[in-house]
């Protein structure tokens, strides 16, 4: 059902009447509420009980939020609340539709970049996008809410760029580096990048659609297993991962996120400078079979941190999922000498 504008304050207006556990909504007080919370918001208050109905019926479906919805017998009458105190709608992830809907509206305002008077459109895009930086600034302000003033990074894969990013912000904050196949070098990119590279020349929907494939079972179970001991990965990780990119609107997610990785790129020459400034403790444990990040981006580290402590262990991408206790005591080792 397409959320239009009537809709999705029909929604949140329901939503509110099923949390509201100190007074009984018959369809009668839910159609009432609807139409005064349209008159509030748009001047009108054309709503039907068949408009009602449809709508608890889209909130209840997988399309919708999967509402808990009780239908409680009141003599011959029935009232609506939520099975569970605490569920509202605005606690569920977007729906697919929203999540079409969001898109479209970046879209729209990105059109009004570089404006006059427009420069605080920037911020608004993004905080919507799913971009490396964004993601960043949210670790950056968890990390100041939860009082971190000095902590050492362990950082892996996309996770990497985004520690880079806080390590470059706030230098005297970082005790030290782990980077398990966490790349900041291009010669540590590996021949997959090279697609990716193209597409970032020329962001085309035909060339974003060549990454699908990337998001099913097989290519997933592919990227735990590639390069490790036969029988050394259990299913757990690689099951995980293929459940949430299954959910609505991840797959696309993770497209936004592979556009992106272009502007880490852009940033390997700063975050090398923050090694070669700083010079702090660094440790990078590889997976030597990592057909994304390969072994001359962990040799690269030498270069800029001399001191830098470089490892391989037999197996790939994820090195923790086969490697753990080996990796978990090299740490341990280095974190005793370092801090």
């Amino acid at each position: 059902m397409p959320q239009n504008k009537n809709a999705v304050i029909r929604y949140q207006t329901l939503d509110k009447c099923f949390s509201d556990f100190r007074h009984r909504y018959y369809m009668d007080d839910l159609i009432e509420a609807c139409a005064q919370a349209l008159i509030d918001y748009t001047g009108t208050d054309s709503v039907s009980r068949r408009t009602v109905f449809d709508d608890i019926t889209f909130m209840e479906s997988s399309q919708g939020w999967s509402i808990p919805l009780e239908r409680i017998k009141d003599g011959k009458k029935v009232y609506y609340r939520y099975k569970y105190k605490d569920f509202t709608i605005n606690n569920k992830e977007l729906t697919a539709d929203e999540i079409s809907q969001l898109k479209t509206t970046i879209m729209t305002i990105s059109r009004y970049r570089g404006l006059p008077s427009t420069e605080w459109l920037e911020d608004v895009i993004s905080n919507l996008e799913y971009r490396f930086d964004h993601l960043a600034r949210v670790i950056d302000k968890f990390t100041e809410t939860i009082g971190l003033t000095k902590f050492a990074m362990y950082v892996f894969d996309y996770g990497a760029p985004i520690g880079y990013r806080l390590a470059m912000w706030h230098p005297e904050r970082i005790t030290a580096i782990i980077s398990q196949n966490g790349n900041m070098y291009e010669e540590g990119l590996g021949k997959k990048w090279e697609a990716r590279k193209a597409y970032w020349k020329n962001p085309t929907d035909e060339l974003r659609q060549q990454f699908a494939t990337a998001y099913a079972l097989e290519t997933i179970i592919g990227q735990y297993t590639f390069g490790t001991p036969e029988g050394s990965v259990g299913p757990d990780g690689y099951s995980l991962d293929y459940y949430y990119v299954c959910q609505p609107g991840r797959a696309e997610m993770q497209n936004d996120l592979i556009l992106d990785y272009r502007s880490n790129v852009a940033l390997y020459p700063e975050f090398q400078q923050y090694l070669r400034t700083y010079q702090p403790p660094l440790l990078a444990v590889w997976g030597e079979n990592d057909p994304s990040f390969i072994p001359a981006g962990a040799k690269a580290f030498k270069r800029d941190v001399p001191n830098a402590e470089i490892h391989f262990v037999p197996n790939g991408h994820f090195a923790l999922e086969s490697h753990h206790t080996e990796i978990a005591k090299l740490i341990i080792d280095f974190l005793h000498r370092v801090l």
